[in-house]
């Protein structure tokens, strides 16, 4: 996991696991 966010995607990305983990889902499959 990274601790510095470079670009809006990767907090994009990072959001949306910290939203699935709370619904309890699987972590996201990276696309690139």
């Amino acid at each position: 996991m990274r601790l510095t966010i470079d670009t809006e995607t990767d907090y994009y990305e990072q959001a949306l696991a910290a939203v699935q983990t709370a619904y309890g889902l699987r972590p996201p499959v990276p696309a690139g």
